[in-house]
C-alpha cells in the first residue's frame, strides 16, 4: 500500500523576536511625497496593546531601496500626535529630516531595536543590504504618491478588523495622523453579511421542490439587503431543476428572519446518475457595507430516482496474452514454480486458487531475481482505454490470496488516471497490520492496514466506481511481495459504463428504444441482434463485436455513421434487406480484425474479403488513415511506390499469392491515385479473397468503407486454369458484412459430381487457421458435410474452394446469418456420428487425417462428405488416405464411410515421411464404439499393430513418398454402439504457446485430466462450460505424448496429444 511520510519544515524566514507579530503593531499610514515640497513627511504605527509593548521600544528604520542600505531611524517615543481607538494606540511621528521618494525605498517596524516586525516598502521592493533588517526583503504596498499628490495626503490602511492582514492600503486620501484612518474599524465590525444556512444536502430527484436558505449578520435598520444566486458549477445543470436561472433574494431592512429560495428539481425519466449543482452568493448590495459571508456556496445533490440503465463493456483484460498491458515496474517471467509474475493456467506454480476463469495472474516472490526485471514491487500499464462516450464507469477485477505469509510491508495496490490528469486509488490490498504471516484484506482507506474483505483461495470479483469522466483512462496495478509464501492471484479486469446514447442489450434498449425522432442521439449495439421495427433515424451507431443489426425490407435506417466491429473471436453483422439513408449510404464501416505478419514464428497472415463494395485499393490502402497498419515491405522494389502484404491468389500463372501496390507521386512521395503504374485502381471485388497482414504484434482492424450487398454475388473468374494441382484452387471470400452460413454455401456450389461447380473431390471450404491447433496438417479448417459442420464464415472472412471447371460460384443472400462465432484461427471441432483421427508425428510436427463413419456415405467418392487435401498434392512431411472404391490417386484429408464400415473396411495410407526420423502413427481422438479395433498393417514389414492399445513407432531406413506401405484396418469384436455426447470437442496440442487446447461446446460439467503414459495425473482442470475455447498451460511438462480424458457424468473422449 502507499505509506506516506510527511516532513515538517520550519523555515523562519523574519525573526519575531519575544513574540511581537504584525497583530500586536504594524505601520498604518505613511507620507513622503506630494506637490507642495514633501510637507510634513511621516509614518504612522498602531499598537494593539502599549501597556505590554511601550511605545518608547517602538521605531522605524528607514531604507534606500536603490542600495538596501538604512538611512534613518524614527523614534516613537518623543514627539509624536497620539490617539486611541478601541483599545488600539495610534502613533503618528513626522520624519526628522526626509524620507526618499521611492523606486523603491522602504521602512522595517522594528521592536526593541533587535525585532523586525515589518519590512514594506512603496514603489517596488528590494532587499536590505545592513542594518536590523539585513537579508529580508521587503513588501510593496501597492500604492504610492508622486510629486503631483496633493499637500495633506497619505498613504493609509482601511477596513475593519483587528490585525493587519485585516486591512488593505488605499491610494492618497487626506491625513489622519495620528487618528483612526478614514473606512477603518478597530474590532469585528457591524457590517451587514449574508450567506447559505446550514451543510451541503441531498435531494430525491422526485422530490418536486427544495429551499435554499439564507442567513444575515447585523442586518441594516433602514436598508434592505439583496443578492443574486447563481448556479455556478456541478456535473448537473440547468435542465435538472427546471431551467433554472440566476434569482434574485432579498432581506428587508432590519429583518434578521431567515430568507428562503424555492428550486423546482426537474424528474426527467432519464437515468443520469447522482448529480451535484453548486449555487453561489453575488452581486451584493445594500444593509451596512454588505457583503457575502465565508458560506458564499453551496452544493445541492440530486439522487437519481430512475431505473439504471445496464452496464456495456468499454474495455476487458482476460490475461490470456500479455498484449494489452506495459510491464512499466519490474519484469515478467517465474524462476521455477514458486517465484513468478507471469499469466498462468495454474499448472505450472506452487499454489491452487479456484474459481478462475482459464489463464489468469500469478504473483509469488517477486523480487526473487530468478528472471530479468524481478523486483518488488512490480507494476502492469494499460493506457489509452477510450471513455469518451461512456459514463458512471466501474471496474471490476477478481481476486485470490491464499494468505497465511502476508507482511506488514507487503501491498497490492489499482489505481486509474483519466485524460493524464494524475493517478487516483481505486482499490487496494494490506495485511491486518499484523507485522508478519497474515492475509490480504481490502485496505479501504488506501492508509492501511486492511479492514475490509479478506481474500482466500477462490476468486473473488470486486468493484469500484471510477468517479470521472473523459475521453482516456490509464490503469495499473502495482505489487509489492517480496519473500516466499507471500501470493496473489487477479483474473477479468473490466471496465464497464453507461453509454451516453441509447443501449441495445439482448433485446431490450435503454433509456428508450430509437425511433424517428432520435436522429441527434448516439446508439450501441452491445448484444444480441437489434431487428428494425420501424424505420430509424440516429446520429452514429457503433455495433460491439459479435452483435447484429437487421434491416427488414421497407424500413429505413438513416445515420450519420455505421461502424461495425470486430476483434481476434466476434465479428459484428449487418443484414440489411431495407434501405439505408444518410451519410451512410455506400459509407457503411467495418473494422475487420486480420492477423499479424509473424517473421519469428510459423504461420501469420490472414485470409480476408471485403465485407463492403464501392473499394478500390487506393480507397483502401492509400487514403483511409485507419488503415496505416496494414504491413507494407519496408524495401519496396521502387521508389514511388509502397508494397503492402495484402493480394490475390493467382492460379494461372503463378501459383503465388500477389503483392499490391501504392503508387506515389514522386521518390518517397505521398500516395497519389493518379500513378497508375501499380495497382491503385484495382477494385476489393467482393466474392473475392485476399492474403493480408498487420504490423500489430497481435493482430488489429483494418477499415472497409463502402456499401452493402443485398442481393446474390456470383464471382466472374472462378476457374481452373491449368493442369497443375494448385491451378483449381480460388481464394474467394464472404461477400456480406454478416456471418455466413458455410452449409448452404456448399449445397448452393456442391451437388452430384456432373452438376457442382465445386471440384467433387474438395467440394469443401478450406480456411486457413495459422497453425492455431498446432499441426501441420490442420494449418487447413476443412468444412464439409461431415466435418466442422457447426463453423459458418465470418463477415469478411477469405477462403480456398476448388473449381470444377463448370461455372462460377454463387453466394445469395439466403446465407446471411447475424451471429457465429471465431473465424478459421482457433477452429472448433467436429459433430458427425463416428469419427477417428489418424495421428502420424515426429519429433518436432505431426500430421492428422480424419475419418467418419456415417450412413450418407459409401466407400466411394462422397461430394461434400470426403475432401482432398489443399493443393491437391501431399507435403514432404504427411499422411493422407486414398479412397477404398473408385481411387483417381487423389490424396484425402478426410474420408467419409459408410456407418457399419467399420465392422471390416482396410483403407489404404499414403505416408511422407524423411530417412532416419522416427515417426509414430498413432490414434488421436476417436469417437468409435469400443468394440471397435484399428490396426495399422506395415506391408513392408509384414506387422499388424493393433492402435486401440498402443502406437506404432517407426525409423524408415529409405525415405517414404506416396502410399502402398501402409494401410488402416477396421474390425469390429463384439457388437456396440455408444454415442458420444463429446462428438463436438476438439483436443489439441498448442505447439506455439505449449498449452493443450479444447475447443467446442460443453453441454454439462466436465473435468479435463491429463496423464503421462505411465498413466500418472500430471495436471486436472474443470473446464468451464460457457466458453467454447479454452486452453491448460502445460509448459512446465517435459517434451513427450500425453494422453487428455475429457469425462462428465455420462460419458468421456480420450486423446493422445504430443508436447514438443
Amino acid at each position: 500500500m502507499k505509506n506516506f511520510y510527511i516532513f515538517l519544515v520550519a523555515i523562519l524566514v523574519t525573526g519575531l523576536g519575544f513574540g511581537q507579530t504584525s497583530s500586536d503593531a504594524w505601520i498604518n499610514e505613511i507620507h513622503y511625497d506630494d506637490g507642495g515640497g514633501d510637507i510634513n513627511e511621516a509614518v504612522e504605527i498602531v499598537i494593539a496593546d502599549v501597556a505590554t509593548y511601550p511605545l518608547i521600544n517602538w521605531t522605524v528604520v528607514l531604507y534606500n531601496g536603490s542600495n538596501g542600505a538604512s538611512y534613518g531611524t524614527i523614534d516613537y517615543s518623543t514627539g509624536a500626535t497620539t490617539s486611541t481607538d478601541s483599545g488600539y494606540t495610534i502613533v503618528w511621528k513626522i520624519v526628522p529630516s526626509s524620507m526618499q521618494n521611492g523606486a523603491p525605498d522602504g521602512l522595517a517596524l522594528v521592536y526593541n531595536g533587535s525585532t523586525v516586525v515589518q519590512f514594506l516598502s512603496y514603489e517596488g521592493s528590494f532587499t536590505a543590504t545592513n542594518g536590523i533588517a539585513i537579508g529580508q526583503t521587503s513588501t510593496d504596498i501597492g500604492v504610492n504618491e508622486t510629486n503631483s499628490t496633493p499637500v495633506g495626503q497619505s498613504l493609509q490602511l482601511n477596513g475593519t478588523g483587528t490585525v493587519y492582514s485585516d486591512f488593505a492600503w488605499q491610494a492618497p486620501a487626506t491625513a489622519t495622523a495620528g487618528n483612526i484612518n478614514t473606512g477603518q474599524i478597530f474590532g469585528a465590525g457591524t457590517d451587514t453579511s449574508v450567506e447559505f444556512f446550514g451543510t451541503p444536502v441531498s435531494v430525491s430527484e422526485g422530490v418536486s421542490t427544495t429551499d435554499l436558505t439564507f442567513s444575515i449578520t447585523n442586518p441594516d435598520v433602514i436598508n434592505a439587503t439583496s443578492f443574486n444566486v447563481a448556479l455556478t458549477g456541478g456535473d448537473g445543470d440547468a435542465s435538472d431543476i427546471n431551467n433554472y436561472t440566476t434569482q434574485l433574494v432579498t432581506f428587508p431592512a432590519n429583518t434578521s428572519a431567515n430568507q428562503t429560495l424555492t428550486i423546482t428539481v426537474t424528474d426527467d425519466m432519464v437515468f443520469e446518475g447522482d448529480e451535484t449543482l453548486t449555487f453561489t452568493i453575488q452581486n451584493v448590495t445594500g444593509g451596512n457595507n454588505a457583503a457575502s459571508g465565508s458560506n458564499s456556496a453551496f452544493v445541492l445533490t440530486i439522487t437519481e430516482n430512475d431505473v439504471a440503465p445496464p452496464q456495456a463493456p468499454v474495455w476487458s483484460e482476460p490475461f490470456n496474452n500479455n498484449s494489452q498491458y506495459a510491464v512499466t515496474i519490474g519484469g515478467e517471467g517465474n524462476d521455477g514454480s514458486q517465484d513468478y509474475f507471469q499469466i498462468t493456467d495454474g499448472v505450472n506454480i506452487s499454489e491452487s486458487y479456484l474459481g478462475g476463469n482459464g489463464t489468469f495472474f500469478a504473483c509469488q516472490d517477486i523480487d526473487d531475481g530468478g528472471w530479468v526485471g524481478s523486483a518488488s514491487p512490480s507494476q502492469l500499464t494499460w493506457t489509452g482505454i477510450n471513455i469518451g462516450a461512456f459514463s458512471n464507469l466501474d471496474f471490476k477485477g477478481s481476486f485470490a490470496s491464499i494468505g497465511g505469509g502476508i507482511d506488514a510491508a507487503d501491498f497490492v495496490l489499482i489505481e486509474y488516471q483519466i485524460d493524464s490528469g494524475g493517478w487516483q486509488d481505486l482499490l487496494a490490498f494490506k495485511n491486518d497490520g499484523t507485522t508478519s504471516n497474515t492475509n490480504f484484506l481490502e485496505d479501504t482507506d488506501f492508509i492501511g492496514p486492511g479492514d475490509g474483505t479478506l481474500l482466500t483461495s477462490t476468486f473473488n470479483e470486486f468493484e469500484k466506481s471510477i468517479g470521472s469522466t473523459g475521453t482516456l483512462l490509464d490503469l495499473r496495478i502495482t505489487v509489492s511481495l517480496n519473500s516466499g509464501g507471500e501470493e496473489i492471484a487477479f483474473d477479468d479486469f473490466k471496465i464497464e459504463g453507461v453509454y451516453n446514447g441509447l443501449t441495445y442489450i439482448d433485446g431490450a434498449w435503454s433509456p428508450s428504444a430509437p425511433d424517428g425522432s432520435t436522429g441527434s442521439d448516439n446508439a450501441l449495439i452491445v448484444s444480441g441482434e437489434y431487428t428494425l421495427a420501424a424505420s430509424v433515424s440516429l446520429n452514429n451507431v457503433f455495433v460491439n463485436p459479435g452483435a447484429a443489426v437487421n434491416i427488414p425490407s421497407s424500413y429505413t435506417l438513416t445515420a450519420s455513421s455505421l461502424n461495425l466491429e470486430s476483434n481476434s473471436g466476434l465479428y459484428s453483422s449487418l443484414i440489411l434487406d431495407g434501405s439505408l439513408a444518410g451519410a451512410i449510404v455506400n459509407n457503411v464501416t467495418y473494422r475487420r480484425f486480420v492477423n499479424n505478419h509473424n517473421i519469428a514464428l510459423p504461420g501469420g497472415n490472414d485470409l480476408i474479403a471485403s465485407p463492403l463494395t464501392g473499394l478500390t485499393f487506393f480507397d483502401f490502402a492509400g487514403s483511409d488513415p485507419e488503415n496505416s497498419n496494414l504491413y507494407n515491405n519496408p524495401t519496396p522494389p521502387n521508389d514511388d511506390q509502397i508494397e503492402y502484404l495484402f493480394g490475390p491468389f493467382d492460379n494461372g500463372n503463378s501459383d503465388m499469392y500477389l503483392l499490391y501496390s501504392i503508387g506515389l507521386d514522386g521518390p518517397f512521395g505521398s500516395p497519389d491515385q493518379n500513378n497508375l503504374n501499380y495497382d491503385n485502381d484495382k477494385p476489393l471485388t467482393t466474392g473475392k479473397g485476399f492474403r493480408a497482414a498487420t504490423n500489430s504484434l497481435n493482430g488489429t482492424t483494418l477499415t472497409f468503407r463502402g456499401g452493402v450487398n443485398t442481393g446474390s454475388v456470383t464471382t466472374t473468374d472462378f476457374d481452373a486454369l491449368g493442369n497443375d494441382p494448385i491451378d483449381k484452387w480460388n481464394l474467394v471470400g464472404n461477400p456480406y458484412p454478416s456471418y455466413m452460413d458455410a452449409q448452404l454455401f456448399l449445397t448452393e456450389n456442391g451437388g452430384a459430381i456432373d452438376q457442382t461447380v465445386l471440384n467433387p473431390n474438395f467440394n469443401a471450404i478450406y480456411g486457413y487457421n495459422d497453425n492455431t491447433d498446432g499441426t501441420t496438417s490442420r494449418k487447413w479448417t476443412i468444412i464439409n458435410s461431415i466435418q466442422n459442420t457447426n463453423i459458418d464464415i465470418a463477415p469478411g472472412q477469405g477462403f480456398f474452394v476448388a473449381s470444377n471447371n463448370t461455372g462460377q460460384l454463387n453466394f445469395t443472400p439466403a446465407m446471411r446469418l447475424s451471429s457465429g462465432g471465431d473465424d478459421f484461427i482457433q477452429g472448433r471441432g467436429a459433430n458427425s456420428v463416428f469419427h477417428a483421427t489418424l495421428k502420424l508425428s515426429k519429433s518436432n510436427d505431426s500430421f492428422n487425417t480424419d475419418f467418419y463413419f456415417t450412413n450418407d456415405a459409401t466407400q466411394g467418392l462422397n461430394p461434400g462428405y470426403d475432401a482432398g487435401m489443399y493443393g491437391g498434392s501431399a507435403t514432404p512431411f504427411s499422411l493422407y488416405s486414398h479412397l477404398v472404391q473408385d481411387n483417381q490417386g487423389i490424396p484425402f484429408a478426410i474420408q467419409a464411410l459408410g456407418e457399419t464400415d467399420y465392422n471390416n473396411v482396410t483403407i489404404a495410407l499414403g505416408v511422407n515421411a524423411a530417412q532416419g526420423e522416427q515417426i509414430t502413427f498413432s490414434i488421436s481422438e476417436t469417437t468409435l464404439p469400443t468394440t471397435v479395433n484399428v490396426y495399422l498393417d506395415d506391408t513392408v514389414l509384414s506387422t499388424s499393430t493393433l492402435l486401440n492399445s498402443g502406437d506404432y513407432l517407426l525409423t524408415p531406413t529409405s525415405a517414404l513418398s506416396g502410399s502402398g506401405r501402409f494401410f488402416l484396418r477396421f474390425a469390429e469384436s463384439a457388437l456396440s454402439i455408444s454415442q458420444n455426447n463429446l462428438n463436438n470437442l476438439n483436443i489439441y496440442a498448442s505447439q506455439i504457446d505449449r498449452t493443450v487446447v479444447i475447443t467446442g461446446q460443453l453441454l454439462e460439467t466436465t473435468t479435463a485430466n491429463v496423464y503421462d503414459l505411465q498413466g500418472r495425473l500430471v495436471t486436472s482442470r474443470l473446464l468451464n462450460s460457457d466458453s467454447i475455447s479454452q486452453s491448460i498451460d502445460v509448459s512446465s511438462l517435459q517434451s513427450g505424448i500425453y494422453i487428455v480424458q475429457l469425462s462428465n457424468d455420462t460419458y468421456h473422449k480420450t486423446k493422445k496429444v504430443i508436447i514438443y
